[in-house]
Protein backbone atom coordinates (compact mmCIF):
# COMPACT_ATOMS: atom_id res chain seq x y z
CA UNK A 1 0.00 0.00 0.00
CA UNK A 2 1.29 3.75 -1.00
CA UNK A 3 -0.53 6.47 1.02
CA UNK A 4 -0.39 9.61 -1.46
CA UNK A 5 -1.16 13.25 0.48
CA UNK A 6 -1.49 15.91 -2.03
CA UNK A 7 -3.00 19.86 -2.03
CA UNK A 8 -5.03 20.27 -4.59
CA UNK A 9 -7.93 23.25 -4.74
CA UNK A 10 -9.82 25.67 -7.05
CA UNK A 11 -7.56 28.38 -5.73
CA UNK A 12 -4.25 26.62 -5.42
CA UNK A 13 -4.87 24.71 -8.61
CA UNK A 14 -5.57 20.71 -9.83
CA UNK A 15 -2.04 20.40 -11.07
CA UNK A 16 -1.04 17.95 -8.28
CA UNK A 17 -3.97 15.73 -8.02
CA UNK A 18 -3.97 15.39 -11.99
CA UNK A 19 -0.05 14.18 -11.34
CA UNK A 20 -0.49 11.97 -8.45
CA UNK A 21 -3.73 10.34 -10.29
CA UNK A 22 -1.50 9.67 -13.33
CA UNK A 23 0.90 7.68 -10.56
CA UNK A 24 -1.26 6.30 -8.50
CA UNK A 25 -2.34 4.59 -11.77
CA UNK A 26 1.21 3.65 -12.98
CA UNK A 27 1.22 2.49 -9.06
CA UNK A 28 -1.56 -0.08 -9.78
CA UNK A 29 -0.19 -1.20 -13.22
CA UNK A 30 2.97 -2.20 -10.92
CA UNK A 31 0.83 -4.14 -8.37
CA UNK A 32 0.45 -1.29 -5.68
CA UNK A 33 -2.47 -0.72 -4.27
CA UNK A 34 -2.63 3.41 -3.76
CA UNK A 35 -4.90 5.35 -1.00
CA UNK A 36 -5.43 8.89 -1.09
CA UNK A 37 -5.45 11.96 1.39
CA UNK A 38 -5.98 15.54 1.02
CA UNK A 39 -8.73 16.32 -1.73
CA UNK A 40 -12.43 16.82 -0.99
CA UNK A 41 -14.89 13.99 -2.16
CA UNK A 42 -16.05 17.17 -4.75
CA UNK A 43 -12.46 16.65 -6.53
CA UNK A 44 -13.15 13.04 -7.08
CA UNK A 45 -13.70 12.11 -10.54
CA UNK A 46 -15.48 8.88 -11.93
CA UNK A 47 -12.20 7.01 -12.25
CA UNK A 48 -10.81 7.11 -8.84
CA UNK A 49 -12.78 4.65 -7.22
CA UNK A 50 -10.76 2.03 -9.58
CA UNK A 51 -7.26 3.81 -8.97
CA UNK A 52 -7.70 4.35 -5.09
CA UNK A 53 -8.70 1.83 -2.66
CA UNK A 54 -9.38 5.04 -0.24
CA UNK A 55 -9.99 8.56 -0.65
CA UNK A 56 -10.04 10.78 2.71
CA UNK A 57 -10.38 14.41 2.49
CA UNK A 58 -7.98 16.39 5.35
CA UNK A 59 -7.40 19.62 5.52
CA UNK A 60 -3.97 21.24 6.50
CA UNK A 61 -3.37 22.05 10.32
CA UNK A 62 -1.21 25.04 11.82
CA UNK A 63 1.57 22.92 12.97
CA UNK A 64 4.04 21.01 11.16
CA UNK A 65 3.94 18.56 14.53
CA UNK A 66 -0.04 17.92 14.06
CA UNK A 67 0.09 17.40 10.23
CA UNK A 68 2.46 15.08 10.56
CA UNK A 69 0.92 12.75 13.13
CA UNK A 70 -2.36 12.83 11.23
CA UNK A 71 -0.42 11.26 7.90
CA UNK A 72 1.49 8.82 10.10
CA UNK A 73 -1.81 7.79 11.84
CA UNK A 74 -3.46 7.12 8.50
CA UNK A 75 -0.38 5.13 7.41
CA UNK A 76 -0.47 3.53 10.14
CA UNK A 77 -4.12 2.48 9.32
CA UNK A 78 -3.50 1.04 6.22
CA UNK A 79 -0.30 -0.60 6.96
CA UNK A 80 1.17 1.93 4.23
CA UNK A 81 4.95 0.99 2.93
CA UNK A 82 5.53 4.27 1.44
CA UNK A 83 4.23 7.66 1.14
CA UNK A 84 3.93 9.86 -1.91
CA UNK A 85 3.91 13.51 -1.21
CA UNK A 86 2.81 15.99 -3.23
CA UNK A 87 2.25 19.82 -0.94
CA UNK A 88 4.41 22.42 -1.04
CA UNK A 89 3.82 23.08 2.62
CA UNK A 90 5.28 20.11 3.75
CA UNK A 91 7.85 21.42 5.39
CA UNK A 92 11.46 20.49 7.04
CA UNK A 93 9.70 19.73 10.71
CA UNK A 94 6.61 18.09 8.96
CA UNK A 95 9.35 16.15 6.79
CA UNK A 96 11.73 15.28 9.88
CA UNK A 97 9.20 13.72 11.64
CA UNK A 98 8.49 11.59 8.79
CA UNK A 99 12.39 10.77 8.60
CA UNK A 100 12.29 10.17 12.43
CA UNK A 101 9.34 7.77 12.37
CA UNK A 102 11.41 5.65 9.37
CA UNK A 103 8.72 5.55 6.70
CA UNK A 104 9.76 5.94 3.48
CA UNK A 105 8.35 8.77 1.09
CA UNK A 106 8.24 10.46 -2.64
CA UNK A 107 8.38 14.07 -2.13
CA UNK A 108 7.79 16.52 -5.00
CA UNK A 109 9.49 19.39 -5.56
CA UNK A 110 10.26 22.21 -7.96
CA UNK A 111 12.28 24.61 -5.87
CA UNK A 112 15.23 22.68 -4.09
CA UNK A 113 15.41 25.58 -0.94
CA UNK A 114 14.24 23.93 1.92
CA UNK A 115 15.69 21.17 3.55
CA UNK A 116 14.61 17.54 2.50
CA UNK A 117 14.43 14.64 4.21
CA UNK A 118 12.60 12.27 1.87
CA UNK A 119 13.98 8.86 0.45
CA UNK A 120 12.85 9.64 -3.15
CA UNK A 121 12.89 13.44 -4.31
CA UNK A 122 11.47 14.32 -7.84
CA UNK A 123 12.12 17.30 -10.07
CA UNK A 124 10.80 17.51 -13.52
CA UNK A 125 12.06 20.66 -14.20
CA UNK A 126 14.79 20.83 -16.89
CA UNK A 127 16.73 22.70 -14.90
CA UNK A 128 16.49 20.60 -11.49
CA UNK A 129 19.85 19.03 -10.87
CA UNK A 130 21.86 17.12 -8.28
CA UNK A 131 24.35 19.73 -7.34
CA UNK A 132 21.52 22.31 -6.10
CA UNK A 133 19.97 19.50 -4.00
CA UNK A 134 23.24 19.05 -2.35
CA UNK A 135 22.68 21.86 -0.13
CA UNK A 136 19.44 20.77 0.93
CA UNK A 137 19.14 16.98 1.12
CA UNK A 138 19.56 15.74 4.91
CA UNK A 139 18.59 12.10 3.82
CA UNK A 140 22.07 10.08 2.98
CA UNK A 141 19.69 7.56 1.49
CA UNK A 142 18.34 9.53 -1.29
CA UNK A 143 17.31 9.16 -4.57
CA UNK A 144 17.27 11.77 -7.15
CA UNK A 145 14.55 11.86 -9.92
CA UNK A 146 15.54 15.31 -11.52
CA UNK A 147 14.99 16.42 -14.97
CA UNK A 148 11.67 16.18 -17.24
CA UNK A 149 12.40 12.58 -17.85
CA UNK A 150 10.52 11.69 -14.59
CA UNK A 151 7.71 13.93 -15.19
CA UNK A 152 4.56 12.53 -14.41
CA UNK A 153 1.66 12.35 -16.91
CA UNK A 154 -1.27 10.92 -17.92
CA UNK A 155 -0.45 7.63 -20.52
CA UNK A 156 -2.48 8.77 -22.98
CA UNK A 157 -0.20 11.42 -23.57
CA UNK A 158 2.97 9.38 -24.76
CA UNK A 159 0.47 7.18 -26.95
CA UNK A 160 -1.04 10.03 -28.88
CA UNK A 161 0.81 11.42 -31.84
CA UNK A 162 0.79 15.62 -32.97
CA UNK A 163 -1.93 15.54 -35.60
CA UNK A 164 -1.30 16.61 -39.17
CA UNK A 165 -2.75 19.66 -40.62
CA UNK A 166 -5.68 19.84 -42.75
CA UNK A 167 -4.61 23.00 -43.95
CA UNK A 168 -1.07 24.43 -43.33
CA UNK A 169 -2.42 27.78 -43.52
CA UNK A 170 -3.91 27.89 -40.38
CA UNK A 171 -3.02 27.94 -36.75
CA UNK A 172 -4.62 26.52 -33.36
CA UNK A 173 -3.35 28.69 -29.99
CA UNK A 174 -4.19 26.69 -27.32
CA UNK A 175 -4.66 28.54 -24.29
CA UNK A 176 -4.91 27.08 -20.83
CA UNK A 177 -4.53 27.92 -17.14
CA UNK A 178 -4.50 24.81 -15.38
CA UNK A 179 -7.60 23.26 -13.55
CA UNK A 180 -8.43 25.77 -11.01
CA UNK A 181 -9.28 29.06 -11.30
CA UNK A 182 -7.52 31.29 -13.83
CA UNK A 183 -8.22 34.53 -11.74
CA UNK A 184 -9.29 36.30 -14.88
CA UNK A 185 -5.84 35.61 -16.89
CA UNK A 186 -7.80 34.22 -19.99
CA UNK A 187 -10.40 37.26 -19.81
CA UNK A 188 -7.41 39.34 -20.24
CA UNK A 189 -5.32 37.05 -23.23
CA UNK A 190 -9.05 36.67 -24.83
CA UNK A 191 -8.95 40.31 -24.99
CA UNK A 192 -5.50 40.77 -25.76
CA UNK A 193 -5.47 38.22 -28.83
CA UNK A 194 -8.20 39.09 -30.11
CA UNK A 195 -6.81 41.47 -33.02
CA UNK A 196 -4.76 38.65 -34.08
CA UNK A 197 -7.47 36.18 -34.55
CA UNK A 198 -8.93 35.80 -38.36
CA UNK A 199 -10.75 32.66 -40.44
CA UNK A 200 -6.87 31.00 -40.33
CA UNK A 201 -5.94 31.91 -36.65
CA UNK A 202 -8.04 30.45 -33.59
CA UNK A 203 -8.20 29.93 -30.42
CA UNK A 204 -9.01 26.41 -28.36
CA UNK A 205 -9.02 27.12 -24.49
CA UNK A 206 -9.08 24.27 -22.16
CA UNK A 207 -10.31 24.99 -18.97
CA UNK A 208 -11.16 23.05 -15.54
CA UNK A 209 -15.03 22.61 -14.30
CA UNK A 210 -13.99 24.01 -11.01
CA UNK A 211 -12.75 27.39 -12.61
CA UNK A 212 -15.44 30.23 -11.07
CA UNK A 213 -14.49 32.37 -14.14
CA UNK A 214 -16.10 29.90 -17.17
CA UNK A 215 -19.48 32.03 -17.13
CA UNK A 216 -17.29 35.28 -17.85
CA UNK A 217 -14.79 33.94 -20.17
CA UNK A 218 -17.59 32.03 -22.21
CA UNK A 219 -19.68 35.61 -22.52
CA UNK A 220 -16.67 37.31 -23.85
CA UNK A 221 -16.27 34.60 -26.31
CA UNK A 222 -19.55 35.94 -26.81
CA UNK A 223 -18.74 39.34 -27.88
CA UNK A 224 -16.00 37.97 -30.07
CA UNK A 225 -16.63 35.16 -32.73
CA UNK A 226 -17.44 32.26 -31.77
CA UNK A 227 -16.14 30.51 -34.68
CA UNK A 228 -12.30 31.25 -33.75
CA UNK A 229 -12.49 30.77 -30.45
CA UNK A 230 -13.40 27.19 -28.81
CA UNK A 231 -13.89 26.35 -25.28
CA UNK A 232 -13.40 22.91 -23.80
CA UNK A 233 -14.73 22.81 -19.93
CA UNK A 234 -13.04 19.81 -18.77
CA UNK A 235 -12.48 17.83 -21.45
CA UNK A 236 -11.95 14.04 -21.20
CA UNK A 237 -9.26 13.67 -23.79
CA UNK A 238 -6.78 17.40 -23.31
CA UNK A 239 -4.25 15.55 -25.10
CA UNK A 240 -6.09 15.15 -28.63
CA UNK A 241 -6.72 18.94 -27.93
CA UNK A 242 -2.97 19.77 -27.47
CA UNK A 243 -2.45 17.84 -30.34
CA UNK A 244 -3.73 19.84 -32.87
CA UNK A 245 -2.42 22.79 -31.65
CA UNK A 246 0.25 24.81 -33.02
CA UNK A 247 1.53 27.18 -29.97
CA UNK A 248 0.17 27.66 -26.68
CA UNK A 249 0.03 31.00 -24.14
CA UNK A 250 -0.54 29.54 -20.81
CA UNK A 251 0.82 29.31 -17.47
CA UNK A 252 4.22 28.16 -16.28
CA UNK A 253 2.55 24.86 -14.00
CA UNK A 254 2.07 21.83 -14.35
CA UNK A 255 0.43 21.47 -17.71
CA UNK A 256 3.79 22.86 -19.44
CA UNK A 257 5.20 19.12 -19.17
CA UNK A 258 1.85 17.91 -21.17
CA UNK A 259 2.24 20.70 -23.86
CA UNK A 260 6.36 20.02 -24.10
CA UNK A 261 5.06 16.15 -25.55
CA UNK A 262 3.77 17.70 -28.55
CA UNK A 263 6.69 20.05 -29.11
CA UNK A 264 4.47 23.08 -28.96
CA UNK A 265 6.40 26.90 -28.77
CA UNK A 266 5.22 28.48 -25.58
CA UNK A 267 4.40 31.79 -24.16
CA UNK A 268 4.43 31.56 -20.56
CA UNK A 269 3.49 33.32 -17.49
CA UNK A 270 2.67 32.83 -13.91
CA UNK A 271 -0.62 32.97 -12.32
CA UNK A 272 0.70 32.02 -8.73
CA UNK A 273 4.35 33.26 -6.81
CA UNK A 274 5.74 29.38 -7.28
CA UNK A 275 5.21 29.43 -11.50
CA UNK A 276 7.76 31.96 -11.45
CA UNK A 277 11.33 29.88 -11.56
CA UNK A 278 9.64 26.76 -13.54
CA UNK A 279 8.56 29.59 -16.10
CA UNK A 280 12.10 31.01 -16.59
CA UNK A 281 13.60 27.19 -16.63
CA UNK A 282 11.68 26.54 -19.80
CA UNK A 283 12.56 29.32 -21.20
CA UNK A 284 16.16 28.54 -20.99
CA UNK A 285 15.44 24.89 -22.07
CA UNK A 286 12.77 24.39 -24.81
CA UNK A 287 13.39 28.34 -25.81
CA UNK A 288 9.63 29.54 -24.31
CA UNK A 289 9.17 33.18 -23.79
CA UNK A 290 8.71 33.80 -20.47
CA UNK A 291 6.58 37.04 -19.98
CA UNK A 292 6.28 36.76 -15.86
CA UNK A 293 3.51 37.56 -13.51
CA UNK A 294 -0.04 38.51 -15.94
CA UNK A 295 -1.16 41.05 -14.19
CA UNK A 296 2.26 42.94 -14.80
CA UNK A 297 2.00 42.06 -19.04
CA UNK A 298 1.40 44.64 -21.29
CA UNK A 299 -1.51 43.43 -24.35
CA UNK A 300 1.05 44.42 -26.82
CA UNK A 301 3.70 42.45 -25.37
CA UNK A 302 1.49 39.27 -25.10
CA UNK A 303 0.66 39.93 -28.84
CA UNK A 304 4.38 40.16 -30.00
CA UNK A 305 5.53 37.18 -28.20
CA UNK A 306 2.85 35.24 -29.99
CA UNK A 307 3.62 36.66 -33.32
CA UNK A 308 7.30 36.02 -32.54
CA UNK A 309 6.40 32.31 -31.63
CA UNK A 310 4.96 31.62 -34.90
CA UNK A 311 7.35 33.09 -36.99
CA UNK A 312 9.55 30.58 -36.13
CA UNK A 313 7.52 27.38 -36.36
CA UNK A 314 9.19 26.61 -39.31
CA UNK A 315 12.39 28.10 -38.83
CA UNK A 316 13.15 25.72 -35.30
CA UNK A 317 11.19 22.90 -33.57
CA UNK A 318 10.88 23.18 -29.91
CA UNK A 319 12.53 20.17 -27.84
CA UNK A 320 10.76 17.27 -26.55
CA UNK A 321 12.12 17.14 -23.44
CA UNK A 322 8.81 15.25 -21.77
CA UNK A 323 8.08 11.79 -23.49
CA UNK A 324 4.84 11.01 -21.46
CA UNK A 325 6.52 7.74 -19.76
CA UNK A 326 7.57 9.84 -16.38
CA UNK A 327 4.68 7.84 -14.63
CA UNK A 328 5.96 4.79 -15.62
CA UNK A 329 9.62 5.08 -14.29
CA UNK A 330 8.78 6.54 -11.13
CA UNK A 331 6.27 3.99 -10.44
CA UNK A 332 9.05 1.50 -11.05
CA UNK A 333 11.69 2.96 -8.89
CA UNK A 334 9.55 2.75 -5.99
CA UNK A 335 8.07 -0.66 -6.44
CA UNK A 336 10.97 -2.06 -6.85
CA UNK A 337 12.81 -0.32 -3.57
CA UNK A 338 10.17 -1.46 -1.92
CA UNK A 339 10.32 -5.06 -2.37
Amino acid sequence: MILMRCHASDQWGLGNLTRCRALAQALKAEGSQVAMVGPSIEMQQPGDIDTFVHWQPLDWQNQSTENASQLLEIAKQFKAQALVIDDPRADADFQQILYDEKIKWLQFDGTATKPMWAHWILNALPSANTHTYSTVVRNPSVRLLLGPMYAVLREEFARTEKKPKLNPGDISILLIFGGGDDRGAIAWCLQSLKPLLNKNTKLKIISGSANPQNNTNLQIIEGISKEQIEYFIQPAHPWEIMSTCDLAVMASGTTVHEVNVFQLPMVLMSVVENQDKPGQAWAQAAGAKYLGDWTQIHAELLRESVLSQLKELHMKNTPALVDGLGASRVAKVLCEQLN
